[in-house]
C-alpha cells in the first residue's frame, strides 16, 4: 500500500514539473516581463501619479519622434514626404476595393490635383474621408511637393469663414449645407444624379481631368523647414485643432519599432485596412498606411463590412474594435476552447486556425468609443487569436490624436479581472503607453492619485494642438475623459463605469 501511494505522489510530481517545464518553454515571453510593462518616474506632483512610460521607451531615453534619417551628420524626424519617395523606391502598390494602383499612378494623379489647387491659388483644401477620391485628395495634402494645408470639416461648414480662396472637396449629399459656405470652388467627388447646373461653384471631380501621363517624376530635395511643417486642421465643435509633420511620423516610427525583431513589419508582408466614418480611425489607419509604404508593404483598403470576408492573402488586419468579434465566425470546439485556455496561460498556439485566417500574423484592433460591458474582452480576444492564428495588439485611440495613446503588448494574452478597490471596479485592460508619449493619472472625484487612479492625461508628440500657449501652461499635457488606474504590472486599467 506504501508503495501504491509512493508511487502516485512520485506520479503527480513528475506529471506537475513536466507541466510547468512544458508551459515554460513554449510560452512566448517570461511571465515577469508581463509583469514590469512601464518605467514609472521616481516623482510626481501633488494629485498626480507619476509618469508612466512603455517600457521600449524607458526614462532617461527620449520618446520617439520620428523616422531618425540620416542627414549632415545629424539624424532628423523625417516627414510624408520622404515616406512617400521611399513606398516609390519599393514600388508599392495600393489597392482601393477591386481597383489597384501602383505609386507611379497614384503620384501622377496627385501631382494633377496639386497643379490644378496651385493654378487655382487655393490655400485652403477642406476634405474629408470614405473613397479613392477622398485618399487621393488627403495624399496629395499631405505628400505633395507643395506646402498646402488640408482642412477636415466635420460639421459648421458653413460658419467657416476665410479672405483666402479656398476649395472644399465633398458629396452630393452634403452640397446643400455646403453651398451655404463661403468656399469659392466645391468639388464633389461623386457625381449628382442629373446633370444640373446648381452654382457656379460646383464642378465634379471627374471634371477636374487628373490623368496626367506626362507628369515629371516625383522627386523631393529635403528642406528643413519640411519636417516641421503644419499638414492638418481638424474643424470640430467650433474647435481648429492643428496638427505637424511630426505628429504623423512619430507615430508611424513608433509603430514600427515598438515590435519584436522576429516580429516587424517586411516586404513578405501585406496590409489589410479601412476608412470610416470616425476621422480618429482614419488618422490611425493612415498611419499604418505610411507605415506599409516604409516598409515596402501593398496595401488594400476595403469597405470596413468586408474586412473578414475578404481577407485573402493579407498578413497584417487593421480592423475598429467593435467590428473585430461582430465579423468573426462563431466556433465552439473542443480545440478551441483548448486553444484559447493555452493563449491564457501565455501560450502562443495555431491549434485551432481556421483555414481562411493562414496567412493572418497581426490584427490591430482600434477602440475608438469608451467601451461598455458588452465589449470584447481579453477572454474574447483569446477566442479570436484562438481561431485566426494572429497575435492581437489592442490600441486605445482618442479624439484629436494621431494613433494610439496607449497599446497592449504583443505577447500580453493573460485573462485579467482588472482591479477592484475599495469603491471602484477597472475591469479593462488598455495597456501601456506608446513609444511617442506618457501618461499620468490625475485626482478625480474620490479616484486618488494616491493609489495610482484619477483621470488620465496624456503628453506626446501626436497630439492635435488647439491653442498653443494654453498647451504649455499645463507642461504640455492633454486631459481626457479616460478613468482608470495603474496596476502593479504598469499597464492601465479603465473604469468602464464612468461612461
Amino acid at each position: 500500500m506504501f508503495l501504491i501511494l509512493l508511487s502516485s505522489a512520485l506520479t503527480y510530481v513528475i506529471c506537475w514539473f513536466g507541466y510547468t517545464f512544458l508551459l515554460h518553454s513554449y510560452r512566448d515571453v517570461d511571465p515577469l516581463v508581463l509583469y514590469h510593462q512601464s518605467s514609472v518616474a521616481n516623482t510626481r506632483k501633488e494629485g498626480e501619479t507619476a509618469v508612466y512610460r512603455s517600457v521600449d521607451t524607458p526614462h532617461g531615453i527620449d520618446l520617439v519622434t520620428g523616422l531618425r534619417i540620416s542627414w549632415k551628420y545629424k539624424l532628423r524626424d523625417g516627414n510624408l514626404k520622404d515616406i512617400w519617395k521611399l513606398g516609390i523606391n519599393h514600388n508599392s502598390k495600393i489597392t482601393f476595393g477591386q481597383e489597384e494602383y501602383s505609386m507611379d499612378s497614384l503620384t501622377k494623379t496627385m501631382q494633377a490635383l496639386s497643379n490644378y489647387i496651385e493654378s487655382s491659388q487655393f490655400s485652403c483644401i477642406g476634405v474629408d474621408l470614405s473613397q479613392y477620391e477622398w485618399f487621393i485628395i488627403i495624399l496629395t495634402g499631405l505628400c505633395s511637393l507643395r506646402d498646402f494645408t488640408l482642412h477636415f470639416h466635420e460639421d459648421l461648414i458653413e460658419t467657416y469663414t476665410s479672405t483666402e480662396p479656398k476649395v472644399i472637396f465633398t458629396s452630393f449629399a452634403y452640397l446643400d449645407r455646403v453651398l451655404k459656405s463661403d468656399f469659392d470652388t466645391i468639388v464633389l467627388v461623386d457625381s449628382p444624379p442629373c446633370p444640373l447646373v446648381i452654382d457656379s461653384r460646383v464642378a465634379t471631380f471627374s471634371s477636374l481631368n487628373l490623368i496626367n501621363e506626362n507628369a515629371e517624376e516625383y522627386e523631393y530635395t529635403f528642406d528643413l523647414k519640411d519636417d516641421t511643417r503644419n499638414l492638418l486642421v481638424q474643424h470640430s465643435q467650433g474647435d481648429a485643432f492643428t496638427y505637424n509633420q511630426r505628429c504623423f511620423v512619430s507615430s508611424i516610427s513608433a509603430l514600427l519599432q515598438s515590435l519584436p525583431t522576429e516580429h516587424e513589419w517586411s516586404t513578405k508582408d501585406r496590409l489589410l485596412t479601412t476608412f470610416t466614418n470616425d476621422i480618429t480611425f482614419n488618422l490611425n489607419s493612415l498611419v499604418k498606411i505610411f507605415g506599409a509604404l516604409v516598409t515596402g508593404i501593398n496595401v488594400r483598403i476595403l469597405p470596413p463590412q468586408k474586412l473578414i470576408s475578404e481577407l485573402d492573402n493579407s498578413t497584417i488586419l487593421n480592423i475598429p474594435d467593435n467590428l473585430l468579434y461582430q465579423l468573426m465566425p462563431k466556433r465552439n470546439s473542443f480545440l478551441v476552447s483548448r486553444s484559447r485556455w493555452l493563449f491564457s496561460k501565455g501560450v502562443f498556439n495555431k491549434i485551432a486556425e481556421l483555414p481562411s485566417f493562414r496567412p493572418l500574423r497581426l490584427i490591430y484592433t482600434s477602440i475608438l468609443e469608451p467601451p461598455s460591458v458588452s465589449s470584447p474582452f481579453s477572454s474574447s480576444y483569446n477566442y479570436v487569436q484562438a481561431i485566426t492564428g494572429a497575435r492581437i495588439i489592442n490600441e486605445r485611440l482618442y479624439e484629436h490624436i494621431v494613433g494610439p495613446i496607449v497599446k497592449t503588448n504583443l505577447f500580453d494574452y493573460r485573462i485579467t479581472g482588472g482591479f477592484v478597490d475599495r469603491k471602484h471596479t477597472f475591469p479593462r485592460k488598455l495597456g501601456v503607453s506608446a513609444n511617442n508619449g506618457e501618461l499620468i493619472l490625475r485626482d478625480y472625484q474620490d479616484y486618488s492619485a494616491d493609489q495610482k487612479e484619477g483621470k488620465l492625461s496624456v503628453r506626446g508628440f501626436n497630439v492635435g494642438i488647439k491653442d498653443i500657449d494654453e498647451f504649455r501652461k499645463d507642461d504640455y499635457w492633454t486631459h481626457t475623459d479616460i478613468v482608470g488606474k495603474f496596476g502593479g504590472d504598469g499597464v492601465l486599467y479603465e473604469d468602464i463605469a464612468t461612461h
